[in-house]
């Protein structure tokens, strides 16, 4: 089973604008919590957190399923976009993202979803705070970001404790 933190996040300056710049990013990690993949992807013209939030969990599912990871497990920090999934609560203006989401999860075998609160997602979150100063999309494969490495040896010291 391989985890999957995903984050979207709004370009502070932008947060408050309906065209602003969004980021979406991942971080996979291995059964032991070992980053394995992380992703970075600046996009424009989503319109609330929710929104942009479920956009990044269908990115990563396509980017995972892409990557050949089977039976993950998805973490989000946004209670209303999990429980959107959970629901299959295709609101008119999330519908296909919604859709698209549920048949990735079942692309990925035992694909599931489930809030993490933010504490947890710090991987994730510090990402995507980084993410606006990549003049590009950025890949890590095998590697885990430099921005980050504080966090996740801090995740992986109090999974040991």
């Amino acid at each position: 089973m391989t985890k999957t933190a995903l984050e979207g996040a709004a370009k502070p300056d932008s947060a408050s604008s309906t065209s602003g710049e969004w980021a979406f990013v991942g971080v996979i990690r291995d059964s032991e919590g070992v980053v394995v993949v992380a992703f970075a992807k600046c996009v424009a013209g989503y319109s609330d957190s929710t929104t942009d939030e479920c956009a990044a969990i269908r990115e990563g599912l396509i980017f995972a399923l892409e990557s050949g990871f089977r039976n993950v497990e998805v973490e989000s920090d946004s209670l209303m976009a999990v429980k959107h999934i959970k629901n299959v609560d295709s609101m008119a203006a999330m519908g296909s993202v919604i859709d698209d989401i549920v048949l990735l999860l079942n692309s990925v075998g035992s694909g599931s979803c489930c809030y993490i609160p933010r504490a947890v997602n710090m991987a994730a979150h510090t990402l995507a705070r980084r993410a606006f100063a990549f003049s590009v999309d950025r890949f890590w494969l095998e590697e885990t970001p430099d921005c980050i490495l504080d966090v996740i040896a801090n995740d992986l010291s109090a999974a040991f404790e």
